[in-house]
């Protein structure tokens, strides 16, 4: 189902846990207005349940989007990502900020 055709009775059915959103009030969240924030949150601390519900709710291709355009991902959510879509660690915004610290340079090795 496009993100376009999210209505109220399909927001209300996408329950997603408190502790994944402990820090905002996912209640008063719509899903269309706060997708990054919620494909982000659940890309990087969701279960198999939240995975399958986003996939529904917003399709894959705007969570690869979404992917691409994060500024912070960790290392295990940018390679799982680099996998699942096919795409290279450099098309990544999150890969690009992170190589720029110092810290980071041997990772790639």
């Amino acid at each position: 189902m496009p993100i376009n055709s999210i209505d109220v009775e399909t927001q209300e059915k996408m329950v997603f846990r408190k502790s994944l959103f402990w820090d905002a009030d996912i209640d008063n969240m719509a899903m269309n207005t706060n997708a990054s924030y919620i494909i982000e949150r659940v890309l990087e601390r969701g279960n198999t349940e939240e995975w399958q519900k986003i996939k529904r709710i917003y399709g894959l291709e705007k969570i690869k989007e979404e992917a691409l355009q994060a500024k912070y991902l960790t290392k295990q959510t940018l390679s799982f990502c680099s996998v699942y879509f096919d795409e290279p660690f450099e098309n990544f915004r999150s890969w690009n900020i992170q190589m720029q610290l110092p810290e980071n340079i041997r990772w790639i090795y």
